[in-house]
């Protein structure tokens, strides 16, 4: 084998590893000498190490666990449901930068946990409001703050009375109020 071939051989090495370091993977080359002919041989490494981020998104079968812990009683609250609209599409960095006051316990498309200490019975009060024009659930009594759900409810097809009341807030005492509202609303 000439030079200019180990050259062309090398300059072809060196162009494969930046372009596999940019698609976010590396291609090992081994490179074998047999009656001088070259042969590659590629096996793909994966280099990503997910310093507990993971690259998976929501989707509309996500299911989302929220657990509420109770820091003076000691009681976990969990709730389940399917992943809101709004969440699809966003992976674990969006959630965490949305959802500041939550801990993301595990993410993956198929389950997303997430986990908030509460003080007291009190705080889990909900307020009823107006969110990017759907019906908008916070935590405590403050609208616009602690966003805990985006409903898939559009204020678009409520009476303009209803309207006005949720732009001012509409207090929720318990999971049962709450349940029945939104029913009240989808209506």
């Amino acid at each position: 084998m000439g030079r200019y071939s180990k050259i062309v051989v090398t300059t072809g090495a060196c162009v494969l590893f930046g372009v596999g370091g940019i698609l976010g993977y590396q291609q090992m080359i081994s490179v074998d000498y047999e009656d001088e002919e070259v042969i590659l041989v590629y096996e793909d490494i994966d280099v990503y190490e997910s310093d507990n981020i993971s690259m998976d998104r929501i989707t509309s079968n996500t299911r989302m666990i929220y657990q509420h812990f109770d820091r003076v009683s000691g009681e976990i609250e969990i709730l389940e449901a399917f992943a809101p609209n709004f969440m699809l599409r966003k992976n674990q960095q969006d959630i965490e930068l949305t959802f500041s006051e939550w801990d993301v316990v595990s993410f993956t498309e198929e389950e997303v946990i997430m986990r908030r200490e509460v003080e007291n019975r009190i705080s889990r009060l909900y307020t009823l409001g107006i969110q990017d024009d759907f019906v908008a659930i916070f935590y405590g009594a403050n609208l616009g703050t602690n966003l805990k759900e985006l409903t898939g409810i559009h204020v678009g097809r409520l009476p303009a009375e209803e309207i006005e009341i949720l732009k001012e807030g509409v207090p929720v005492y318990t999971q049962d109020e709450l349940i029945r509202r939104l029913e009240d609303y989808s209506s």
